[in-house]
């Protein structure tokens, strides 16, 4: 399932969604609610989520179509409370940046906790931890442990990467180049000229 979160937008973000709904009604869920800021988008997604894994992707981003096939298909055989992706940072000016944990994680070994920090505690590089868009979370841990992010705040991804945490239990690698976030445009949610 998609679902599409229009954060009280006031440009075409509901017309878009609305067609896409028509194209695949049984696939898209739109929720059309009052701003409320990052963290309550994560908030109401988590809500109404009924597939197996949940997969966060801002609206500036886009996941690559191609590694998204595999990553459902690899999900679909994963028991794993967390699996971990590459991505890519794409910067205004044509740069792109892989960031990769493939240096220090195993493709489709399953890490306990313990170990799986270790591993990727090895050094205080950019990859010592995994980030927001790396991540894909199975459901029931968001749901069943009741994560809530803070509402009418930006910057929330460290409370999506930390909170449910202490719930995880097995996390898997999947080397795959998934979500690709794109970082210094000018009017994006982390420009710091730019207010709520």
């Amino acid at each position: 399932e998609i679902i599409i979160v229009n954060d009280g937008s006031k440009d075409r973000t509901m017309e878009f969604a609305n067609v896409y709904k028509e194209l695949w009604p049984y696939d898209i869920i739109i929720i059309n609610k009052e701003n409320g800021g990052h963290g309550s988008c994560i908030n109401s997604g988590i809500k109404i989520a009924s597939g197996k894994y949940i997969k966060l992707v801002d609206s500036d981003d886009f996941l690559d179509s191609t590694e998204l096939l595999k990553h459902v298909l690899y999900l679909n055989s994963c028991s794993d409370d967390m699996v971990i992706t590459n991505y890519n940072r794409f910067f205004e000016d044509g740069h792109i940046e892989h960031v990769s944990y493939s240096d220090r994680l195993t493709d489709r070994k399953t890490y306990t906790a313990d170990f799986f920090y270790q591993a990727l505690l090895k050094d205080s590089s950019f990859a010592s931890y995994a980030h927001m868009h790396s991540i894909t979370y199975k459901t029931s841990v968001l749901q069943k442990n009741n994560i809530i992010i803070t509402e009418n705040s930006f910057y929330v991804d460290q409370e999506y990467i930390t909170y449910p945490l202490k719930f995880v239990k097995t996390i898997s690698y999947q080397p795959i180049y998934l979500y690709h976030y794109f970082i210094g445009r000018i009017g994006q949610s982390v420009d710091p000229n730019i207010a709520n």
